[in-house]
């Protein structure tokens, strides 16, 4: 079982009465297949631009992610907002993946706000093309899901996935996450072209002994904390 939740104002702690916490974590530095050197992290204000900038060209392939290219349409400010929100929650996390300066990917842990879901949380990644298949999203899920381990309030993971997004769907399944359904022709991609959603989730309680604060991942070690 897991411990009560150490972090205040998370659910289940006994002092989410009497103060409020971030969804902040230690910077950690990872190294990519081919020798870079990356850093994962909670966004700060400046990260706004940027990070529109990346999703964009995510969103502009039109194959991925269920954002279509005419609805991304957050402004910077907008954008910074959106940001402060996830730094401020107790239950949300929003980190990015920065090499060379460059902001090369992100992936957002939103709770549910309704009474009857709130031991769950909605999943959503994108790596940037030049860094796909480099093991940057294979971190950041790392990261996400040792975070996730911490609180006693959240006891399941749930994403949704294009089918044909096969890559996306070995890393989730390599994470833990197993599939509870697909719902046939959700997405239409252009006029002629349908998508199918495959729904995946993952059990908190039940890999506590792989992601929680003793675990390394399916895949050990490989990362560690910044000083």
């Amino acid at each position: 079982m897991k411990k009560p939740c150490q972090r205040p104002n998370c659910p289940g702690s006994m002092w989410a009465l009497y103060n409020e916490a971030m969804a902040r974590i230690s910077p950690i530095i990872f190294e990519t297949h081919t020798g870079h050197t990356g850093v994962l992290r909670n966004p700060e204000p400046y990260d706004a631009a940027p990070l529109l900038e990346a999703l964009e060209t995510v969103v502009e392939e039109g194959v991925y992610l269920l954002l279509a290219p005419r609805e991304l349409s957050l402004s910077e400010q907008q954008e910074r907002s959106w940001l402060d929100r996830f730094n401020e929650a107790s239950r949300d996390l929003y980190l990015v993946a920065v090499i060379d300066r460059q902001l090369v990917g992100g992936l957002s842990l939103t709770a549910s706000t309704m009474w009857r879901r709130r031991h769950t949380a909605t999943l959503g990644m994108f790596v940037t093309q030049p860094w796909r298949g480099q093991g940057v999203g294979t971190h950041l899920m790392q990261a996400a899901l040792q975070w996730a381990c911490q609180c006693e309030a959240l006891e399941k993971i749930c994403l949704e996935v294009y089918t044909h997004n096969t890559s996306a769907i070995r890393l989730y399944r390599r994470m833990g996450f197993e599939e509870e359904g697909t719902r046939k022709g959700m997405a239409k991609l252009d006029e002629q072209t349908y998508a199918d959603e495959l729904l995946m989730a993952l059990n908190v309680n039940e890999n506590e002994s792989t992601w929680g604060p003793q675990g390394a991942g399916p895949l050990g070690g490989g990362w560690g904390r910044a000083p």
